[in-house]
């Protein structure tokens, strides 16, 4: 994680128990593509930062309050195995645009009122998912064997969960004339479940090759 990227992280979370106590928890590179990985090392812990790099340098992700949960009565719609959990409190961020890209002003982009039902999706064959089809981390349904994750992220207003504004539209990571992009690394933060006096001593650290 980039040193220049922190700031707006810490501005946006603001909650100092979360930044003093979280760790990485889940790397992609290192636990697997793999869905059934994800879900039982990141279900029910609450507070979650996500971040997603692509390998065309894309860097975006999302945080909630709530998390994925295992717990149904939680789910606001159900499907089988899969549905949405409200959180008034997530929000979804850019904070690069590729290599290439002339502004990567870190940006946030919040839930929209009205929405919060599907701030973030709990499916058995996606990863960490924000809204209807925000920031979508799937399976490859077509190669299930593989079990190759892909990232499928749409800008379109109408159908956003986020408020994303015209210029998140025109992110190139975040547009609907992109239908998937590879994901290069997918790093999960979260407080572990420790004594009540364990952010005092160890202080969160964001540290990675890929970020």
């Amino acid at each position: 994680m980039k040193i220049s990227f922190l700031p707006f992280l810490k501005k946006w979370i603001e909650d100092e128990e979360f930044w003093f106590s979280s760790k990485l928890n889940y790397s992609m590179t290192k636990e697997g593509k793999s869905p059934k990985r994800f879900h039982s090392i990141c279900d029910n812990k609450g507070k979650t930062l996500v971040l997603i790099k692509t390998t065309e340098d894309y860097i975006f992700g999302g945080f909630t309050k709530i998390g994925w949960t295992t717990n149904k009565t939680q789910w606001v719609k159900k499907k089988d195995d899969w549905g949405w959990i409200r959180d008034e409190n997530a929000f979804i961020f850019s904070l690069r645009r590729g290599k290439n890209s002339d502004d990567s002003t870190p940006q946030r982009f919040k839930i929209q009122p009205g929405r919060e039902n599907h701030a973030i999706c709990y499916a058995y064959f996606s990863g960490p998912s924000f809204g209807l089809s925000d920031i979508s981390i799937l399976a490859d349904i077509v190669y299930p064997s593989h079990f190759d994750y892909f990232c499928s992220l749409y800008g379109d207003p109408s159908t956003s969960c986020y408020e994303i504004g015209p210029d998140f539209q025109q992110l190139g990571s975040f547009s609907s004339s992109v239908d998937a992009w590879d994901i290069d690394e997918i790093e999960i933060y979260f407080q572990p479940k420790a004594n009540v006096n364990h952010f005092k001593i160890n202080p969160m650290k964001l540290k990675s090759n890929k970020f």
